[in-house]
């Protein structure tokens, strides 16, 4: 599955997106609804009820005027955090031009499900999951954010600042693991099997670590983090961070154990309700010295 987009073209899309935010919301929380508003825009937008097995948002072109689809059978309210990445992924679609000229060109609508990495093997629905996370949350506000920041881990990190751009916890862990550098790997698991993951480029080339293996909920360690969360159930309250340490040659190949590269982890994982479970791999901070000395 495809988790990356080349370099450049992530950084053009992430430029589009920013330039966005800051045209349409300047110093402001981002709000999709406005920027469809605004004059020269205009999309309309419908709130219906499509279908739960159908797509989260649609942007169709229809006599010369744009229009989004945003389904609330599938939990997408233009207010809470899932409705606005879904309009904000539509809005991908408008303002990345190879797609809207491709839609005025009369290519089909986009049906979208979109999710960050979520099967999104298609370049066009990973370029506007990007568009949306940095539309929302542009990276120089949120930068200072993190920079602000007062949570001890990353992973309460990441709750602090979702709250505070009113985004989902997943979109909030990719755009902050992106730019935290002690964040080595996050991965989103469905029940029984590993939906995506993530492994930072900066920390793989730098620790020339080579290529991974725990790919199903059986490789995991009994009593881990990520064993716990799987466990708990998804009855839709908040479920509790769960925390373990585990080792570089619990994920990856090729590294032996209690050797230099053999780096202890900290593995934080949480249940996403009835979405699975989201796990957060970092360098734990007991380590983070010996481990500049040795590279």
């Amino acid at each position: 599955m495809r988790s990356r987009l080349p370099i450049a073209r992530e950084a053009e899309i992430i430029e589009i997106a920013e330039a966005v935010a800051d045209f349409y919301c300047p110093g402001q929380e981002i709000c999709p609804l406005k920027i469809m508003k605004a004059d020269d825009v205009k999309i309309d937008h419908s709130v219906g009820a499509y279908g739960e097995t159908t797509f989260e948002g649609m942007l169709e072109y229809q006599n010369g005027r744009f229009f989004i689809f945003c389904n609330k059978d599938r939990g997408n309210s233009p207010s809470l955090p899932r409705g606005r990445f879904t309009l904000a992924h539509e809005l991908g679609h408008f303002f990345i031009p190879e797609h809207r000229l491709a839609l005025e060109r009369g290519a089909p609508k986009h049906q979208s499900k979109c999710g960050l990495f979520d099967g999104q093997n298609i370049p066009e629905e990973l370029e506007a999951d990007i568009f949306a996370a940095n539309l929302l949350m542009p990276p120089s506000r949120f930068n200072a954010a993190i920079a602000k920041c007062k949570a001890k881990t990353p992973l309460l990190k990441i709750l602090a600042l979702k709250d505070q751009f009113n985004t989902s916890i997943l979109s909030t862990a990719v755009q902050f693991a992106s730019r935290a550098p002690d964040v080595v790997a996050m991965l989103k698991w469905n029940d029984d099997t590993l939906g995506w993951k993530r492994v930072q480029n900066e920390y793989f080339a730098k620790h020339r670590f080579c290529s991974w293996k725990t790919d199903s909920p059986a490789d995991l360690l009994k009593g881990s983090a990520t064993m716990d969360a799987l466990a708990d159930l998804p009855d839709g309250k908040q479920s509790p961070i769960r925390e373990s340490a585990s080792s570089a040659a619990t994920w990856f190949k090729n590294v032996p154990s209690s050797a230099t590269k053999d780096l202890i982890l900290r593995e934080e994982a949480l249940r996403l309700g009835d979405h699975g479970v989201l796990t957060l791999l970092s360098i734990h901070p007991q380590f983070v010295e010996p481990v500049s000395k040795r590279w």
